[in-house]
């Protein structure tokens, strides 16, 4: 779901850029106090991960790409600071380095998947896991966690393009279906991967990171 250049109005380019450099900020105090080398690693592989998962794009319409996000998975692996850091970094890369979503809508791209992707996630992992313990509980939250964040964060990105003049019913008619089908796709591949991170003990089923 990379917003291309050119694909937003200017001054939504701005305000996104706004709260995204906000949110990353706020991110990056927070995770002083609670960073460690295990979860530093964690962060690393989860970056990885969502690096190779955002690289298969299937065209929507326009300039915008649908693909896997990795939200739910990153959080759960390094914590929602972490996670957002380190999202935002694989996005910076890809428009940096890859052309991959433009440069002036790098906050975009960095509110919709990092921002919203993983604070929806946080959420909705909190509240899951902390009403059911064990594994069931943790592939409970890691599955809503995966469609909420994954539609959260298109959600968005529809009202972007919206105000940047693109039509409602492509903005909302094709994108928010269009995403319902990778939002399947993305919680089946995050369900297998959890239960390979469980099994090896780099996620602990009864516990929950603080949001």
């Amino acid at each position: 779901m990379h917003l291309a250049n050119g694909t937003l109005a200017n001054d939504v380019c701005t305000a996104t850029a706004a709260i995204s450099t906000a949110s990353v900020i706020f991110a990056a105090t927070r995770v002083r106090t609670c960073v460690t080398r295990e979860r530093l690693i964690k962060t690393a592989v989860g970056a990885a991960i969502v690096f190779v998962a955002q690289m298969v794009d299937v065209p929507l319409f326009g300039s915008v790409k649908v693909h896997l996000i990795g939200a739910a998975l990153f959080t759960l692996i390094a914590g929602p600071e972490l996670a957002l850091l380190g999202m935002t970094a694989v996005i910076a890369v890809q428009a940096l380095f890859m052309n991959d979503g433009g440069v002036t809508t790098l906050g975009a791209n960095v509110l919709n998947m990092a921002v919203v992707g993983v604070g929806v996630s946080a959420f909705v992992l909190h509240v899951v896991r902390t009403r059911t313990a064990g594994t069931a509980g943790l592939l409970a939250a890691a599955a809503l966690a995966s469609v909420t964040s994954v539609m959260a964060a298109v959600g968005v990105m529809s009202v972007e393009l919206a105000l940047s003049g693109t039509p409602a019913l492509s903005a909302f008619g094709l994108t928010m279906p269009a995403h319902a089908g990778f939002a399947a796709w993305e919680t089946l591949s995050t369900l297998a991967l959890v239960m390979v991170a469980a099994r090896i003990r780099a996620i602990e089923p009864s516990r929950a990171h603080s949001v």
